[in-house]
């Protein structure tokens, strides 16, 4: 079984498409924020297409912000407007740098 860590969207998206996309996924986000995290337990009933599912790796919940964080990263990326670097492995956890304020900056 191939396992994929990457997102596939189609190049020639519509605008309309790209922007039902971001819709959808900032319901998503929104649906989210109203939790803080959800048990591993839930999450592992979840049935995707063909019955895949997610597994949190031995975690017994999942903090909900970094997911929306990344969500919104996805739509303005999908729309166009992604104006941060992210960093990951760095000292502190994952990191960002605002493209707009120079290599040295904080956002």
């Amino acid at each position: 079984m191939a396992i994929r860590r990457h997102i596939t969207l189609d190049e020639h998206w519509s605008a309309e498409e790209r922007n039902t996309f971001a819709v959808l996924a900032e319901e998503a986000c929104v649906a989210l924020a109203s939790r803080d995290f959800i048990a591993s337990e839930e999450i592992v009933s979840w049935p995707f297409v063909d019955d895949l599912r997610i597994h949190p790796r031995g975690a017994k919940e999942v903090r909900t912000a970094p997911v929306i964080e990344l969500g919104r990263a996805i739509i303005a990326l999908i729309l166009g407007e992604l104006s941060k670097i992210w960093l990951y492995g760095a000292p502190n956890g994952r990191d960002t740098l605002d493209v707009w304020k120079g290599p040295h900056s904080k956002s």
